[in-house]
């Protein structure tokens, strides 16, 4: 099975469930930590991403992908459209939560989870899972629910859509703020990939994101590749050269600790540019007969290039769902004849 959207649902219909087995019940406890030193934006992002769980979420994804397991995680999990399985925890805790709020007022399980909820808001002893459960409302930004006797007609259930939206922006804001050092969003230095030269934190993500990350309006409308290719060397091909992971000399580069990136020159055409994945798709001399046989007009790029016109070609597949077809195309020859040519080179 070559299709990325069909072993995401296999995943989610035959491992998550196993993975999230009985986490109305345990799952309180991935959330209930406290460190001052941190915010809770922190402590929420540490209990999504530090789980055993999560590392083979992300285990699995790399490998539907066909990428390297050090790839970022700002980049990996923006590219295959996810969130941290501790998000679908939160989910089925609210739900457990609303379900069990909404009995008859005599009901037992409902009295012993409002009797658990008074003993956690009034003490600090013990293992409560109604700790966990508020600790878990604080990191997403909620208020607690009151303690209450009414009659379970007038019991509101809390707004489970507003609450992992909540989560879900802050888990997202951290991420980002941890790959760049500051938030995508808040980003003051925004100048070009290009002038990028040396000693800039997070700068794979930085690629990423000018280059490659989608519009909103993109990522919610538009045809994503996971859902077109269906073969396992298209989709390596294509993720591996939009997550910065394909070889090339801007990333060999790093590997080689060459601090500064305009000395990672293409190896291929000696051109002195800089071997980044813009130059290899769209400037090499060496792709000019590929990229004429294989892009469509709409992906074909203009003689001067900047970072939105980089985009708009990368991401022309969002628009027109064929070009992520031809892009994989383009990307397979283009890295074997590279390959072909610096072996006969003897690099």
């Amino acid at each position: 099975m070559g299709n990325a959207a069909a072993r995401l649902r296999v995943f989610d219909a035959w491992v998550l469930p196993t993975l999230s087995y009985g986490c109305e019940v345990w799952g309180t406890d991935v959330f209930c930590q406290f460190n001052p030193r941190k915010d809770n934006d922190t402590l929420l992002f540490d209990a999504c991403d530090g789980s055993k769980a999560e590392r083979l979420h992300r285990s699995f994804l790399c490998a539907c992908a066909g990428v390297r397991h050090n790839t970022p995680t700002t980049i990996l999990m923006t590219e295959m459209r996810r969130k941290p399985l501790a998000l679908t925890w939160m989910k089925r805790i609210l739900g457990f939560w609303n379900t069990i709020m909404a009995r008859d007022e005599v009901d037992l399980v409902r009295r012993a989870m409002l009797a658990d909820l008074a003993l956690a808001k009034s003490s600090t002893a013990g293992k409560l899972w109604a700790r966990g459960f508020l600790r878990m409302l604080e990191l997403a930004g909620h208020e607690p629910p009151a303690v209450f006797s009414a009659p379970a007609a007038r019991f509101v259930p809390i707004n489970t859509a507003a609450v992992l939206q909540g989560a879900a922006d802050k888990w997202e804001r951290t991420l980002w703020r941890r790959a760049l050092g500051c938030g995508r969003d808040t980003r003051s230095e925004r100048k070009p990939v290009r002038e990028y030269a040396n000693g800039y934190k997070g700068f794979p993500s930085i690629s990423y994101e000018q280059w490659f990350m989608p519009s909103a309006d993109q990522a919610k409308k538009g045809t994503w590749w996971g859902d077109v290719l269906m073969h396992h060397k298209d989709v390596q091909a294509l993720c591996c050269f939009r997550m910065g992971v394909c070889g090339l000399e801007i990333d060999t580069g790093r590997q080689q600790m060459i601090r500064d990136r305009n000395r990672r020159v293409c190896r291929w055409c000696n051109s002195g540019g800089r071997g980044d994945e813009a130059h290899f798709a769209l400037e090499c001399p060496k792709m000019a007969d590929l990229r004429y046989a294989l892009l469509p007009e709409c992906v074909r790029p203009p003689t001067v290039l900047s970072d939105d016109q980089i985009k708009l070609c990368m991401n022309a597949g969002f628009t027109h769902g064929d070009a992520w077809l031809a892009w994989a195309q383009l990307l397979k020859a283009g890295f074997k004849a590279r390959k072909q040519d610096l072996h006969d080179q003897g690099q």
